[in-house]
């Protein structure tokens, strides 16, 4: 879970400075060591945030993730 998490920070920059995604999920899979899947999921998850964030017109590189309750 934790990996998964740095790799979904490390998607979510990436993805704003506008890299394909064939090739950020080669990227993610030599960087953290996760397997196809876990990395699909994490760029996915990333995605879904960035276009919620445009929606509703927030500041893109302001992007909390995680946190405590």
């Amino acid at each position: 879970m934790r990996r998964q998490s740095a790799c979904m920070r490390y998607a979510y920059k990436r993805l704003l400075e506008g890299k394909d995604r064939k090739e950020l999920k080669r990227e993610l899979q030599v960087a953290f060591g996760l397997n196809s899947r876990y990395v699909d999921d994490a760029i996915l998850k990333t995605k879904e945030i960035l276009s919620a964030c445009k929606e509703r017109g927030q500041i893109l590189k302001k992007v909390v993730f995680g946190g405590r309750n």
